[in-house]
């Protein structure tokens, strides 16, 4: 191609559109309080945060106040592992 026919040539935006029902998604539930409860209680389940945290109402609080930003953490986690070489979490992806 000369230069003159790349000046001819027409730039266009392609503007793409989530669907979730027509997606491969559509089966995936939507996040709700009682499913995020569920999977928190799932996941307090795993974790040995007793061992290191012995006063029952301090291990309360820290389960509160991480079940108030779950549906945040969890974004983040899902963010962290589409955006770098996941499970290796490098500096960069803390920027």
């Amino acid at each position: 191609m000369t230069r003159l026919d790349l000046k001819r040539v027409k730039e266009y935006k392609i503007i793409r559109k989530f669907d979730k029902p027509l997606s491969m998604f559509k089966d995936f539930p939507e996040d709700s309080k009682a499913l995020l409860r569920k999977a928190f209680l799932k996941d307090i389940d795993q974790w040995k945060l007793g061992r290191v945290i012995k006063d029952l109402f301090d291990y309360r609080r820290l389960c509160d106040l991480l079940f108030d930003y779950s549906e945040r953490i969890k974004n983040i986690f899902t963010n962290q592992i589409a955006m770098s070489s996941f499970p290796s979490i490098s500096w960069i992806d803390f920027g």
